[in-house]
């Protein structure tokens, strides 16, 4: 469980999420696909010291959860298939597209987006005319 650790884990250091928000989506479903995935279990080093997986605490993505980190990269809202996509991906030695796993931008909806669906007006939109006029527009010196 922490940042920093002093023994080697693996090419990859594959992070499941623990808490509450993941663990609802499905984490633990997660783990155990990243276990048979990686044919490494929690804690230990896969024996081609390609890749560790360790438990972690929240790492701020709750929205997308379940998320997975690799390294620095996170992969949110994933599904068991995506996590045996994103492994072999990593054994091939390619570079799996990180984030959100299901297509969606960042953390909208998983319905898609309900508001704000038009462009802003300018600016000075909808802005009373009198907030444009100096107070001396209307009276003539004489």
């Amino acid at each position: 469980l922490a940042l920093i650790s002093r023994e080697y884990r693996g090419k990859f250091n594959v992070k499941v999420c623990k808490t509450l928000p993941c663990m609802l989506r499905g984490s633990d479903i997660i783990l155990q696909a990243v276990e048979d995935a990686t044919c490494c279990k929690v804690g230990g080093l896969s024996e081609d010291k390609m890749f560790g997986v360790d438990l972690v605490e929240c790492q701020g993505a709750c929205a997308n959860a379940p998320v997975v980190v690799i390294d620095d990269d996170y992969y949110e809202d994933l599904t068991v298939c995506d996590i045996y996509n994103i492994i072999q991906t990593l054994r091939c030695g390619g570079i799996p597209p990180c984030g959100p796993q299901s297509g969606r931008f960042a953390a909208e909806p998983c319905c898609g987006l309900t508001s704000l669906l038009t462009c802003p007006p300018p600016p000075g939109y909808c802005i009373q005319r009198a907030l444009f006029t100096s107070c001396d527009d209307g009276k003539k010196k004489k």
